[in-house]
């Protein structure tokens, strides 16, 4: 047989071994990571990177591991080497953002968060996840531009609406905050107890008392708002 057709049948046989053992090593840290053995699982994605140093995925999942078990630096590292080996930009910026966010690195995880929506601009989670950001930051007209974009993308979650509301509240667009609050319970498909103190309040101060005050009395005791509701009752309610 011609010698580099020798060559070539034994490099196209490494080539599979060193493909499989790698697959191997990160399908079983995959169920590792499902089971939430985070620390086995990276033992083994760290065998899969060694075998596959050029495979964005491994170092990605590694970073998802390393999250879990709020190893911010080491996850940021890892989607930083996913990201340089362009695996699945978008993505990979919104969990990186959000290991900056964890780290208390706002500006940081804005920019990522932008990066993702630059790259994708109908990656819904970024907007949430910048929406929700800038509300902390108490940027809350660019957290209500965000929740806006979101529930373009996906016009039957309910979830932008509950959060923008949050938001109009804040900038005491209360008429605003009760019609994404009503939205929101619709899509819910009917009883939401979350929104009844802040639908409550916002109806009070658009003077609407009456349904206010229905909506305050609702608030369940599990509720973390409900001694404000007592409070509010006792205040504007007769």
């Amino acid at each position: 047989m011609n010698n580099s057709i020798l060559v070539l049948i034994t490099i196209l046989i490494n080539l599979t071994v060193y493909s499989q053992t790698s697959r191997d090593f990160f399908y079983s840290a995959s169920k590792k990571h499902n089971d939430k053995d985070y620390k086995g699982a990276i033992e083994d994605y760290n065998q899969a990177i060694a075998l596959e140093p050029d495979s964005g995925m491994y170092f990605c999942s590694r970073g998802m591991a390393n999250f879990c078990l709020e190893g911010y630096n080491n996850a940021i590292e890892d989607y930083t080497k996913a990201l340089e080996l362009d695996y699945n930009n978008d993505v990979v910026y919104n969990y990186r953002a959000n290991a900056k966010s964890k780290q208390k690195n706002y500006k940081g995880a804005l920019e990522d968060y932008s990066k993702a929506i630059e790259v994708n601009p109908n990656y819904y989670f970024a907007f949430m996840s910048r929406g929700e950001l800038k509300d902390f930051l108490k940027d809350y007209k660019g957290a209500i531009s965000d929740f806006t974009r979101a529930k373009e993308i996906f016009t039957t979650e309910s979830e932008p609406y509950f959060l923008r509301a949050n938001a109009k509240q804040k900038i005491k667009d209360y008429l605003g905050a009760i019609e994404d609050y009503d939205a929101y319970e619709k899509l819910k498909g009917g009883y939401s107890p979350q929104i009844f103190f802040g639908r409550g309040i916002c109806k009070i101060l658009s003077n609407q008392e009456e349904g206010g005050c229905k909506d305050l009395n609702r608030v369940p005791y599990s509720d973390e708002n409900k001694a404000k509701a007592l409070e509010a009752i006792k205040k504007y309610c007769k």
